[in-house]
């Protein structure tokens, strides 16, 4: 490639050419010049001036914090600074002990002092054995930042002494140079300055303009018509980065590139943010997905690719017609923070470290949208998964499987009591025209004699036979008594984490109310266990189907042992190895609790898809049903419009959705036809649980007629694309979903009538056909029929 622009980096070889912007950096001065120790806990730490141990001179800051929040000790006042310009900070630390998190960096602020980021560029901290270390971070001071706090941060308690401590400029700003590329879609514009990017959508008429980046310092570049190349340092670890640049239709492809093993001592924020605007909505597939205002951030904490019901690797921004969505080709590794400007929040992309390294090649997009918001958004990402090769649908599913037809249209019933496990209750499903379901068996702890003449005779009848399985949880031998704790593996199993403390999972609770503290066993371990396992039962049981729980419900994870260590990135492959077993190699139907998106062609429903927030302790109690379920349940699970279906416009025709196993139908009865309503319009599985032989009976009519009217719509188009999804109704209650079959469902979450091509929605009401059959729930002549 033709190296056509190269810029300087100018940087001052020593400190006795910068200015030291800190008065009384050693403390020879007393507390001179600093404030005291701030404590979100009140009086939960203190600063004082020590005469030992120092690095030089006669005196250092001591810190200790016992308080369990966050802590700050800074300089006094505000350090104004240059746009453009490099600034390091310094310190030499002694870190004696360290129970929370401590380090050092900067918050920032505009030219009239109101903050723009409070942690900006951290440097974290280590242990130093009783023995001072110098820490350095260094910062690209972005536009619109006048002045900084360089301060050294922390939560959780700490014990630490700060000595010679240094800020300065370290860098003047390079020569600024603007960079076009440009198609019939895009045109971007590069500031070489900043790293900051104006991207305008043709299409859409639309400017978006990212913040600089903080961290990478642009030393040279090359170009060429259809690729830019930015050489950067990397300046809090000091090491090279190439940051490719290409346009492909209607999305900006980036990859950042660098050596594996260089170190990465914290996540790198790039690129910069791009402003909200007060119409705009998050687009966040969280489950099934999840449309929030951008004046409030869902979830609160960021959104993780690697996390807990992170089902896909994107997030969007839009007015319901045009915006943008990032896109990250390595999930396991990149996620989403969000940052407050001016009453609103915007999205922050943001690279991990994969086992404090840099560890691969980060690849991800900018892809702009002009006319159908999340639904353009939806169609684009389908396309480029199926690149990915994350697509596998139906019809090849069935051609491998045939028993895998039997999901369409089926219940997902699980048969917790002993008495839905006999055979006048099975008679009972079919009298009454239960033709399609999982019959969930419970786990191998259930030992009734003839219990395989039952599978067997589920089988006959065209039903899927399951059990529960689940191969993340190991507990301490220290309860024989209680033989359905699992206890082989441990500890020689379990992932092991960066401090060499073993990974607590599930927390259980004995007869007593004991609790009893359960661990992660290390995905390494579990297809070998899955091979002997299954096959050792299938000799006897011969199910169908199986469930397995955790396995892509829970985070990817690092572990560090030396017999099983694992980045997140081959956490997520093991995972989708022993889900293979399961399907491929034992050619069961398998299921598997949430949902993410690389393993789809390998599982074929997800309990807890459908599921934005479960009522609350739902994971200890999945049957028993409850009246308040908590604020995120009544938000998020059946708000209609907190949610969209961005799973089922993406992958509607290779994973069937359902609800969480502790959050079935008649878990939280006052909603119970909002669920329905969703399986109806979403064409997904219901869930039933119910608690006993009497809640069946007292309720059966209302479960029955959940699965005729919901089963229906599922059994005809629940494997079918879906196409399309729009809100009818300006409060969102209303609305409308396309599938590539012809079907089409119109579902009334609100408590009035509304009346949609000729037909009278009521309250909780419906309307589903192709032109040729129907399903609903109508107004007809003043009366509701179903």
């Amino acid at each position: 490639m033709l190296r056509n622009l190269t810029l300087g980096l100018l940087l001052l070889t020593g400190v006795a050419f910068a200015q030291n912007l800190i008065s009384n950096p050693g403390f020879e001065n007393g507390g001179d010049g600093w404030d005291d120790l701030w404590t979100r806990d009140a009086g939960a730490g203190l600063s004082e001036i020590v005469s030992q141990p120092v690095h030089s001179g006669s005196r250092a800051a001591h810190i200790k914090h016992w308080g369990v929040r966050d802590w700050s000790f800074k300089p006094e006042g505000y350090v104004p600074v240059q746009a453009g310009a490099m600034y390091t900070f310094t310190a030499w630390v002694d870190v004696r002990s360290l129970g929370g998190s401590a380090g050092m960096g900067f918050a920032t602020f505009d030219a009239a002092k109101e903050v723009t980021d409070w942690v900006y560029a951290i440097r974290d901290f280590e242990e130093t054995s009783d023995a001072f270390r110098q820490f350095t971070t260094r910062v690209v001071i972005t536009q619109g930042v006048s002045y900084v706090w360089p301060r050294f941060i922390g939560d959780g308690e700490c014990d630490l002494y700060i000595d010679d401590v240094e800020f300065y400029s370290s860098g003047t700003p390079p020569v600024e140079r603007s960079l076009t590329l440009e198609n019939a879609r895009l045109r971007v514009v590069a500031r070489t300055a900043d790293l900051s990017f104006e991207m305008t959508d043709k299409r859409a008429q639309k400017r978006y303009t990212t913040g600089g980046s903080n961290v990478l310092w642009v030393e040279s570049v090359d170009s060429s018509h259809n690729e830019l190349l930015f050489h950067c340092l990397y300046l809090p670890d000091d090491f090279p980065v190439d940051v490719h640049l290409s346009l492909q239709d209607n999305s900006v492809a980036f990859r950042l590139a660098a050596d594996p093993e260089a170190r990465l001592s914290q996540a790198i924020h790039f690129p910069g943010v791009i402003p909200t605007n007060a119409n705009d909505y998050f687009i966040i597939p969280h489950a099934a997905g999840v449309i929030e205002p951008v004046a409030s951030k869902f979830p609160p904490w960021g959104f993780d690719f690697w996390q807990w019901k992170a089902s896909m690797a994107f997030m969007g921004v839009t007015d319901l017609r045009s915006g943008y969505m990032i896109v990250s080709d390595d999930p396991w590794d990149t996620g989403i923070d969000f940052k407050q400007q001016g009453g609103r929040f915007a999205m922050q992309f943001v690279h991990a470290p994969s086992k404090h390294r840099f560890g691969h090649d980060r690849t991800f997009y900018y892809t702009f949208v002009s006319d159908d918001g999340y639904v353009e958004m939806c169609r684009w990402y389908r396309r480029h998964v199926e690149e990915l090769g994350y697509v596998k649908t139906w019809p090849e599913k069935i051609a491998d499987n045939p028993n895998v037809d039997k999901l369409r249209g089926a219940v997902d019933f699980w048969a917790l009591d002993w008495w839905f496990r006999r055979n006048t209750f099975k008679n009972e499903m079919v009298n009454f025209g239960v033709d399609r379901a999982i019959f969930s068996l419970g786990g191998g702890w259930y030992t009734e004699e003839n219990f395989s003449t039952l599978i067997d005779s589920l089988n006959a009848l065209g039903y899927l036979s399951s059990r529960y399985d689940i191969y993340t949880d190991v507990w301490p031998p220290s309860h024989p008594d209680l033989p359905w704790y699992r206890t082989e593996g441990y500890p020689e199993d379990v992932v092991v984490d960066g401090d060499g403390s073993l990974h607590e999972g599930w927390l259980a609770y004995l007869n007593d109310g004991t609790p009893f503290q359960g661990y992660y066993t290390c995905s390494q371990t579990h297809a070998d266990y899955a091979r002997r396992w299954i096959a050792e039962e299938l000799q006897s049981h011969r199910y169908n189907a199986r469930f397995i729980d955790v396995e892509t419900a829970s985070a990817l994870m690092e572990c560090w042992s030396s017999d099983h260590p694992l980045t997140r990135r081959q956490d997520n492959d093991y995972r989708k190895q022993l889900l293979n077993v399961v399907k491929n190699e034992f050619g069961l139907v398998t299921g598997s609790e949430e949902a993410r998106e690389a393993t789809f062609p390998v599982v074929d429903w997800g309990e807890g898809t459908m599921t934005i927030a479960p009522a609350e302790n739902a994971g200890y109690d999945w049957a028993t049903p409850v009246d308040d379920p908590g604020e995120g349940f009544i938000r998020y699970n059946v708000n209609a419009a907190a949610r969209i279906p961005l799973h089922g416009l993406v992958y509607h025709d290779v994973h069937v959705a359902t609800w969480y196993t502790g959050d079935g139908v008649s878990k939280v009865p006052a909603w119970w036809d909002d669920k329905d309503l969703f399986n109806i319009l979403y064409a997904s599985m219901p869930l039933f649980m119910p608690l006993n032989k009497r809640h069946w009976q007292i309720n059966r009519e209302k479960f029955l007629t959940s699965y005729h009217l919901a089963a229906s719509v599922f059994r005809e188009a629940g494997f079918a694309r879906m196409t399309d999804h729009r809100m009818l109704s300006a409060d969102w209650q209303v609305q409308e979903t396309t599938f590539d079959n012809g079907w089409r469902v119109a579902a009334n979450f609100s408590d009035a009538d509304y009346v949609h091509d000729g037909v009278v929605l009521p309250a909780k009401g419906f309307y589903a056909s192709n032109g040729q059959f129907e399903v609903y729930r109508l107004k007809k002549e003043g009366r509701v029929v179903a």
